[in-house]
């Protein structure tokens, strides 16, 4: 009797021990990358700015806006969780950051448990350890930004799936059910991942699990769905463009086959084909063969029914990836990696037992952590995190200015109104494309302060600002300006004002930071 519950606690503290070593290098990749005391960045600004409006009892509007409108864009989860956060630990930059590494820690380990229903013990620790070091999962581990909390849940709603399509009936059929509602609350491209569960709990006819799968998914999602319908603006479905379908379709598969294989080892293909254009035709070669092999995988995990779960999600997402009119590998592929990485691993073993190689997945998943290590700990030691970090001070410095030093009372217009409430807590504008219109809604808010932001991102068009200043400089004046003028911060004068009155667009006022 003595001897099985010692054999049972091995058992235990093996299995778990590996969890452990998983979710510990999970957490110092997300802390490394991580800078606490890092502002929210973009949409990151935006959920942060409806988490506040939360926390002060204002309700789920668009407080960085003049008119304060009901939100209808980011779905409610994350901003949820961010202000249950900061009701408890007080609204801090560092408080969010935490968050995410946890959610990302816990996403981590439950998608190598998820691994473990599909491999032996030793593949899935590999693959596991392939995820932990996951440069993208480092990278955006810690950021206040909806995906680390959208990887839990979706991570959960898998292993949920498994029990579900194993073992049927209704009660596990409405946890699953529940984890997608709340993942879709999250981001709405949850619908590709619900999608893949239901299509697994249809094939091994879990009528019961599918029905309370359905219901449940419906019922957590229909407040916001009704929101959305009733919202009278423009919502996700709009985005979807409608006769060029086919070329939104070509263009996206190229740009995925060209960004998979860097999600799973490191930027070097869009380094070679977007930074150094005398690499193209290499890295394109390696981007098409990696494709090839990860076809080969993909065909293969749906055709194994332990793994089918995995190549459907991976299917699913692709499918209304290459529909969609925008592309981004960062936010959009970043929650696909454990699915890619199983949809890998089938592809390399595939080629390995052709090979006449022995144990093919174990040498699969041990070259999968081999090519995920060399960048994430070169993007550490260099403090790449840190460099990217950096960038965006000049941008940080002027908004701070306008916060110690803008005596003129009114909204600002940027391009991230939600980062300006962050730092100055007055409401912003986004400037339109032209100029006659930012002067219409300069007018129409009183706006107070233009941000100019140029060169924020590689290849990115022009700030509109930038045209409205020239043509019209007797309508601004600059006031801050920082890292050689890509930044700069304009004040709006009065319609009429003599172009003599205070700093001209050349003389910028410079304050320390």
């Amino acid at each position: 009797m003595g001897d099985s519950r010692s054999v049972r606690r091995h058992r235990w503290a093996g299995r778990w021990g590996a969890g452990a070593v998983v979710a510990a290098v999970a957490a110092a990749g997300a802390v490394l990358n991580t800078g606490f005391d890092e502002p929210p960045r973009f949409d990151g600004a935006g959920y942060a700015m409806l988490a506040r409006a939360l926390v002060e009892g204002q309700g789920y509007r668009d407080v960085d806006h003049p008119d304060a409108p009901p939100h209808a864009h980011f779905p409610p989860a994350y901003p949820a969780l961010l202000a249950a956060a900061w009701g408890v630990f007080g609204r801090s930059a560092a408080s969010a950051h935490a968050v995410s590494i946890l959610c990302t820690t816990g996403a981590t380990v439950a998608a190598w448990w998820w691994f473990r229903w599909q491999y032996s013990a030793r593949v899935a620790l590999l693959l596991g350890l392939a995820l932990a070091m996951n440069w993208t999962w480092h990278r955006v581990g810690g950021n206040i930004q909806s995906e680390p909390l959208y990887m839990l849940l979706k991570q959960l709603a898998l292993l949920a799936g498994v029990s579900a399509a194993r073992a049927g009936g209704i009660g596990r059929g409405a946890r699953v059910g529940g984890l997608i509602g709340a993942m879709m609350l999250t981001r709405l491209i949850g619908a590709a991942v619900a999608a893949a569960i239901g299509i697994e709990l249809l094939l091994r006819r879990r009528w019961r699990s599918l029905a309370a799968t359905v219901a449940v998914s419906g019922l957590v999602v229909s407040p916001w769905a009704w929101r959305l319908a009733t919202a009278g603006r423009k919502t996700h479905l709009g985005y979807f463009p409608g006769d060029s379908l086919p070329a939104v379709i070509a263009g996206n598969a190229w740009f995925y086959v060209l960004r998979i294989p860097d999600v799973l080892t490191g930027p070097f293909v869009e380094v070679g084909t977007v930074f150094s254009p005398g690499a193209y035709p290499v890295a394109a070669i390696f981007a098409v063969a990696a494709g090839l092999v990860m076809a080969r995988g993909l065909v293969a995990v749906l055709r194994t029914d332990r793994l089918r779960t995995a190549g459907l999600v991976v299917a699913c997402n692709l499918a209304l990836l290459l529909a969609w009119p925008y592309t981004e590998a960062g936010r959009f592929l970043l929650p696909l990696v454990p699915a890619l990485l199983v949809v890998a691993l089938e592809g390399i073993a595939g080629i390995a037992r052709r090979l006449g190689r022995g144990r093919p997945r174990v040498w699969g998943s041990a070259l999968l952590l081999a090519a995920a290590t060399p960048y994430s700990v070169y993007a550490a030691a260099s403090g790449r995190a840190s460099a990217e970090r950096r960038s965006h001070e000049p941008v940080d410095a002027g908004l701070r200015w306008i916060a110690s030093h803008g005596d003129h009372p009114g909204p600002i217009m940027t391009a991230y109104p939600a980062e300006a409430f962050w730092f100055t807590d007055r409401p912003g504008i986004v400037p339109p494309d032209d100029p006659e219109a930012i002067a219409r809604e300069v007018d129409r808010y009183g706006v107070a302060y233009l941000v100019l932001v140029r060169g924020r991102f590689a290849r990115a068009r022009e700030d509109p600002i930038s045209e409205f200043v020239a043509g019209r400089p007797g309508r601004v004046r600059r006031s801050w300006s920082g890292d050689s003028g890509r930044v700069a911060v304009y004040e709006v004068l009065p319609e009429g004002a003599p172009p003599d009155q205070g700093p001209d667009a050349g003389g910028a006022v410079r304050v320390p930071r």
